[in-house]
């Protein structure tokens, strides 16, 4: 079960997109930075390629302009 949070920065202007644009992501959480300048993403799946393809997903959203990983954590479940 891969988790991992995220900083997101937005294209000038698209936070609130990229906001909602994210959190429509399976197994993604998503808020806003008190400053609204940037959002932090926790992403929680269930195994390596569903990881991959989030990752995937994450990277063609339109609003974003980079994506940053904080934390990653994965572990092999019996």
């Amino acid at each position: 079960m891969p988790v991992a949070s995220w900083i997101l920065f937005p294209k000038p202007g698209r936070l609130v997109d990229l906001v909602a644009d994210a959190s429509a992501l399976p197994g993604c959480e998503v808020r806003m930075d008190d400053s609204e300048r940037l959002a932090v993403l926790v992403s929680d799946t269930p195994d390596p390629g569903s990881d991959k393809i989030l990752h995937d997903a994450l990277q063609s959203i339109g609003s974003l302009a980079q994506a940053t990983l904080v934390f990653a954590h994965a572990e092999d479940m019996p």
